[in-house]
């Protein structure tokens, strides 16, 4: 049987995204593909995937623009490192 996740904190691939996001400030999941780009190659339904669950998590919030999203941090950079030096 599954260990239940803890989602409190972010996995390694979330923790990453995160970091563009925080160091972004957010933007639309191309923008944000963009720069992960930069380091890997990775796919667009990916990164929005593994965005849409952030948000459900509460590290995003995301409003409509237009016919795209844009997504910014819910939690600020330092809040999250206490958060997660605590566990």
């Amino acid at each position: 049987m599954r260990k239940k996740q803890d989602n409190s904190l972010l996995t390694e691939v979330e923790l990453e995204f995160m970091t563009v996001v925080w160091a972004t400030g957010g933007g639309t999941v191309r923008e944000i593909l963009a720069e992960l780009n930069k380091l890997q190659e990775r796919a667009y339904t990916s990164v929005a995937t593994v965005l849409k669950i952030m948000e459900q998590k509460g590290f995003l919030t995301s409003e409509r623009a237009d016919r795209s999203l844009i997504y910014r941090p819910a939690v600020p950079k330092t809040e999250y490192q206490k958060t997660s030096l605590k566990n």
